[in-house]
């Protein structure tokens, strides 16, 4: 019998009903998997089945009000972007470097999952197929990857259980003060914490210096509110971001207690802040600073970069997961860049 191990769109989304319909606990809800499956589908463009021409046509009509209802227990076979109506059953491949660990480490978790409930003899050439297919055969990365999973996907649930070679196929190597800080919730754990943050490069109190003026900077990173989709969604406020950027780029001597969320929506993602960092580096700070200065700065402030705030190990994965993404060109950021 083959066995497809690529993560693939709509079998992931076929997998999920039918295990919520038949009453089983799943790690995500239908409206979260929904929205991811949007954002992944959108990296790559498809041709719609409806289209905003044909709002007249009956068939078009059912499909709208069907797009407005709430999406509850299962996940819809199609999304409505722009007037246009596209169809989630059509076959599409998830890839890391397309979509960001945020995303492919939910669905390689559902993955998981179906091969656990079809044959978890699989599991072992999953993980194999996996570490060449979306890392490149770099095992240590991909170790990071499986280890950091459940915090990656910016989720709650845990890594289940799948099979009892899981954990040796993880590095011994790898092994480091994460493992500490996660296994341990106790004061040791805190001052593990507290000794990483007083060894790090870029303390609290630090200035992340640029060769833009400081108006120039906060212009720059005005696209967090400023930048918006069609429907007028920004990924902070303009009060949030006068919060963050209150003192400019300096490192705060104590992280904001409750992190500001990003609204991580298919058109306004967090990959944006993510491109946007890595375009203020190659600007200002490039064999200056390293790029992980950065994030520790939005690390105090965002939930979805605070896990740089535990550990090197951790700041790493999060730094040089923040990669060039194709899609999204520079243009996007011109009029925010200096003249």
């Amino acid at each position: 019998m083959f066995v497809d191990f690529h993560i693939e769109l709509s079998k992931i989304i076929a997998y999920f009903n039918d295990q919520v319909l038949s009453g089983k606990q799943m790690p995500a809800t239908a409206k979260q998997v929904y929205e991811y499956a949007i954002g992944a589908y959108a990296e790559i463009p498809h041709k719609p089945f409806l289209v905003a021409a044909q709002a007249n046509d009956d068939y078009y009509q059912r499909y709208l009000q069907e797009s407005v209802k709430e999406v509850e227990k299962t996940v819809p076979d199609f999304f409505e972007y722009q007037g246009d109506f596209f169809d989630l059953n059509e076959t599409h491949y998830i890839r890391r470097e397309d979509v960001g660990d945020e995303v492919f480490g939910l669905f390689f978790q559902l993955k998981l999952e179906e091969l656990q409930d079809s044959n978890k003899t699989h599991l072992a050439k999953f993980y194999d197929f996996q570490l060449y297919d979306n890392f490149y055969g770099n095992k240590e990365e991909f170790d990071n990857f499986l280890k950091n999973l459940p915090a990656t996907a910016d989720n709650c649930w845990q890594l289940p259980e799948v099979s009892d070679g899981f954990n040796s196929f993880i590095s011994d190597e790898v092994k480091s003060v994460d493992d500490l800080l996660f296994e341990n919730a106790s004061d040791e754990g805190i001052k593990q914490v507290d000794t990483w943050k007083s060894k790090r490069l870029c303390n609290p109190g630090y200035v992340i210096p640029s060769i833009w003026n400081d108006d120039e900077v906060i212009k720059f990173f005005s696209f967090l509110y400023d930048y918006k989709s069609a429907i007028g969604e920004s990924l902070i406020t303009k009060e949030e971001f006068d919060l963050i950027f209150q003192h400019g780029l300096r490192i705060p001597t104590e992280p904001l207690l409750n992190k500001i969320n990003l609204r991580n929506t298919p058109q306004v993602p967090k990959r944006l802040l993510d491109f946007g960092i890595n375009i203020f580096w190659k600007s200002n700070g490039k064999s200056k600073w390293p790029k992980s200065c950065l994030v520790l700065f939005f690390a105090n402030y965002i939930k979805q970069y605070e896990d740089a705030l535990l550990s090197k190990q951790k700041l790493h994965n999060i730094s040089s997961n923040l990669k060039k993404y194709e899609n999204y060109t520079e243009l996007k950021f011109k009029r925010y860049m200096p003249s």
